[in-house]
C-alpha cells in the first residue's frame, strides 16, 4: 500500500482503520486453495485377501465383479469435491470413506444412490455398465443417508414392516421381531419412531440393515448416536453382508471393526 493511500486511511475514524488494516493483512498474507480434494487411499485393516487400495481395485477389475466407478467427478457450489475418481471394490468387500467435512463423502454416497448428478464418471455393476437413476440400479442398493427416512407417526414395528415392503422382503413378522429384538427395540416396537431417541432411530436403522438382502450398501455415518455396544452390533450386521458377498461403502468419521475383512480406507480431503 502507497503512503498516500495509507495516509486516507489513517484519517478514518478508528473502527474503520481497523478494518482497513485486517483488510489489507489478509489480501497480502492470503494463499490460494486448492480447488480439487485429491483422493488418497490406505489399508485401514489390511489382510490376506488385499494389502491396499490398489490391489483391491486390481483384483476387482479381474474379476469384474462387483462395484466399479471410473472417471467421477462431483462439485458443490460451482467447485470440484472431487475429480476423475476410480473405485474398485470385489463382492465381499468394504470401501470406509474418511476425511473432514466437506471433502465429499456424502456426496460420493448420494451419487452413487442416484440422488445426486455427477459431473462426470461412469459405474459398472458385476460387469455392466449402470444408469444410477434407473429402478434397476436402485433395487441393488440400500442407502442409509443423515436422513432415516423412519415416518415418525409410524410405530417401530410399522417402520420396519413399511421398509421391508419397500425393500421387497418377504420377511414375516416373526422375522422383523427378531430384527427389532437383536437391535434392542423390542420393547419399544409398538412405540411411535418419533418417540424415540436419536439413537434409537439409529438403531432402527440397523434393524432395517438385518433384513436387507440387497448387495451394495450405502452407508453415511451409520455409527452416529449408537453407543458402544450398538456400534459393535454395526460391525456384526455389515460383517454378515460381506459374508453373503455384499459390497458396502461407508462413510464415518469413527474406526468399523471388521477383523478378517476385506476393508480398505479412502481418504477424501
Amino acid at each position: 500500500m502507497t503512503a498516500q493511500r495509507w495516509r486516507q486511511a489513517w484519517s478514518f475514524p478508528s473502527s474503520i482503520r481497523w478494518w482497513w488494516a485486517r483488510a489489507y493483512h489478509a489480501a497480502a498474507t492470503r494463499r490460494p486453495s486448492p480447488v480439487i480434494s485429491r483422493a488418497s487411499a490406505r489399508p485401514s485393516n489390511p489382510g490376506p485377501k488385499v494389502s491396499g487400495f490398489k490391489s483391491m481395485l486390481a483384483s476387482s477389475e479381474r474379476a469384474g465383479a462387483g462395484l466399479h466407478v471410473r472417471g467421477m467427478s462431483c462439485e458443490r457450489g460451482g467447485k470440484a469435491l472431487f475429480d476423475a475418481l476410480d473405485i474398485g471394490v470385489p463382492p465381499g468387500g468394504v470401501l470406509v470413506l474418511m476425511g473432514p467435512n466437506g471433502s465429499g463423502k456424502t456426496t460420493l454416497l448420494r451419487a452413487l444412490a442416484g440422488l445426486t448428478e455427477p459431473a462426470a464418471g461412469t459405474v459398472h455393476w458385476n460387469g455392466e455398465e449402470r444408469a444410477l437413476r434407473s429402478a434397476a440400479w436402485r433395487m441393488q442398493l440400500a442407502y442409509a443417508g443423515h436422513k432415516s427416512g423412519h415416518k415418525d407417526d409410524l410405530s417401530v414395528a410399522e417402520n420396519l414392516e413399511l421398509a421391508c415392503a419397500l425393500d421387497g422382503s418377504d420377511a414375516d413378522a416373526a422375522e422383523r421381531a427378531r430384527a427389532l429384538t437383536r437391535v434392542g427395540l423390542a420393547r419399544r416396537s409398538a412405540l411411535q419412531v418419533k418417540r424415540l431417541s436419536q439413537g434409537q432411530k439409529q438403531r432402527l436403522t440397523l434393524a432395517r440393515l438385518c433384513m436387507s438382502r440387497r448387495p451394495l450398501w450405502l452407508l453415511d455415518e451409520p455409527s452416529a448416536a449408537l453407543d458402544t455396544d450398538a456400534r459393535g452390533l454395526l460391525s456384526e450386521i455389515l460383517g454378515e453382508h460381506l459374508d453373503r458377498s455384499g459390497v458396502a461403502l461407508v462413510a464415518t468419521h469413527d474406526r468399523i471393526d471388521l477383523p478378517g475383512r476385506c476393508s480398505v480406507e479412502l481418504r477424501l480431503g
